[in-house]
């Protein structure tokens, strides 16, 4: 029997993760598009499950410390939970599952003033990916 764990879906494995796409502000919230490809740089086609996090640098290095201040859930596509409820990382790490063609929707909502927030997505292989600025207008 083999016990080495492999990320494998339909023969393809994980490779990484792009952001497709984040929407202009709109009613306090933003929509980060997310899409998750296999190391042959294809797009998955099955359901991916990652943990990620949201930093308040773009290095990754410190997790948002205003997270009373933010919200997050599914858009059209995929699943958004958070795995803890407020405590010491506040709402700010959260599971994402991609949909069957490898695509997830997360909706960052802010609720006060000015901000800047970073997806930081943890990879199998333990390669941090961390997305582009996610700015909130005052």
């Amino acid at each position: 029997m083999n016990n080495e764990l492999n990320m494998r879906f339909n023969g393809n494995e994980l490779g990484g993760v792009r952001v497709v796409a984040i929407s202009a502000e709109a009613a306090n919230a933003r929509t980060v598009s997310l899409q998750f490809f296999s190391k042959n740089k294809k797009e998955m086609t099955d359901k991916v499950a990652v943990t990620a996090y949201i930093s308040s640098d773009a290095n990754g290095d410190a997790l948002e410390a205003d997270s009373a201040t933010l919200s997050f859930s599914a858009g059209t596509d995929g699943i958004v939970a958070p795995l803890a409820a407020t405590d010491a990382v506040g709402n700010t790490v959260l599971l994402l599952v991609s949909e069957d063609d490898g695509d997830v929707d997360l909706i960052i909502t802010q609720t006060s003033g000015a901000d800047t927030h970073y997806v930081n997505i943890l990879l199998p292989n333990g390669e941090v990916f961390t997305s582009q600025a996610i700015t909130f207008a005052a």
